[in-house]
């Protein structure tokens, strides 16, 4: 009876370990999907596990558990980076592919130094991946305040291929340089001049996907201030969400796929956007004459796929749809007055999908 105690005991206990037996390489992959200071947290699981977590590539730090220390987060940070920084020495293998941020209480300049160091060494690891989440603060005069991106990661960091920046600030004081980005996101970003925007896609020659999320100019009051998107050869996808209307024309010739929503569709030039062949557009800004979308429409050969949203402040009651290369229409009117849709010439039609107060005819 003992005897059968101390073999099921022992098989327990093999069961417990088993995850020790996996691949190093496989557990380093299941420990990428954790923060990293549960990661870190793993060293005190055996020897084997001791200096585990030096070789996890992907590092995310958060300051949810630390909202109301923020001394303690940023130091945190700080010896964890350095730690890495000092195992470079002794472990061959101990890359940084991937560093996301996420910060939930407002930025303060004071802290901008931590920052900077920490994009300094991330850049130096050839990060690929970044992904920076910030709350905008406020100065001494109570302006907004967002954190600047340093000039060495806008300068060297030449091995990133996404980029995801949410609340900080893009100047045009030193040149973009980012030759392998592929994917890049800037939510509530604010562009300090109009052409940061051109100067930043002349900078990233292999970009292949664009989304732009509520970002403003710094004076952003004057109307005349318009974002003007021309420098591109190799984007193919564009998303594109406002709160204010900053777009006056998209010159990329490469665009195939583009989703517009917060901008006025009645005034903005695609005319060298001809090989777009998914195009999403929510008119919120209202439009009395549809002309300018039925000619926006009719001038893309190659549109397969079009998808019409009614905003808020729409008044867009009655459009004509005219493509010969259009398969898939999609109209969304989520309002009371209802609104008509006329298949003018679409021969090539074969899926049509409604939603909300819409009538339509041929």
């Amino acid at each position: 009876m003992a005897e059968k105690r101390a073999k099921t005991t022992l098989m327990i206990g093999e069961e417990k370990d088993r995850i020790s037996k996996l691949p190093d390489s496989l557990i380093i992959h299941i420990l990428s999907f954790l923060s990293t200071e549960d990661v870190v947290s793993t060293c005190l699981i055996s020897k084997q596990w001791k200096f585990m977590w030096y070789y996890v590539p992907n590092l995310s730090f958060s300051n949810s558990n630390l909202a109301n220390d923020p001394k303690k987060f940023y130091n945190y940070v700080d010896n964890y980076l350095e730690h890495r920084k000092r195992g470079m020495y002794f472990v061959p293998d101990s890359a940084i592919t991937s560093f996301k941020l996420c910060m939930d209480y407002s930025y303060e300049r004071i802290n901008e130094p931590h920052l900077n160091k920490w994009l300094a060494l991330i850049v130096v690891m050839k990060v690929k991946e970044l992904d920076l989440y910030l709350k905008k603060g406020k100065n001494y005069h109570g302006d907004m305040y967002y954190y600047p991106l340093p000039k060495t990661l806008i300068v060297h960091a030449r091995y990133l291929t996404i980029l995801k920046l949410n609340s900080v600030e893009l100047d045009s004081h030193y040149s973009f340089s980012f030759p392998s980005l592929k994917t890049l996101s800037l939510s509530y970003v604010r562009l300090v001049v109009n052409d940061v925007l051109d100067n930043l896609l002349m900078g990233s020659p292999s970009l292949e996907k664009l989304q732009l999320y509520n970002c403003c100019l710094s004076n952003d009051h004057h109307d005349q201030l318009l974002i003007n998107i021309q420098q591109s050869l190799s984007l193919k996808f564009l998303k594109i969400s406002l709160i204010k209307d900053l777009v006056e024309q998209i010159k990329v010739i490469s665009l195939e796929s583009l989703y517009l929503l917060g901008v006025s569709f009645d005034k903005i030039e695609l005319s060298t956007c001809k090989g777009i062949r998914i195009l999403q557009l929510t008119c919120c800004w209202g439009v009395e004459d549809s002309s300018s979308f039925e000619n926006l429409i009719s001038n893309l050969p190659l549109l397969e796929q079009l998808t019409l949203c009614n905003g808020p402040k729409r008044k867009l009651k009655r459009v004509k749809i005219s493509n010969q290369h259009l398969e898939r229409l999609f109209v969304i009117n989520r309002y009371e007055d209802e609104m008509t849709v006329i298949i003018k010439s679409a021969s090539n039609l074969r899926i049509f999908s409604c939603v909300g107060n819409i009538k339509f005819g041929l």
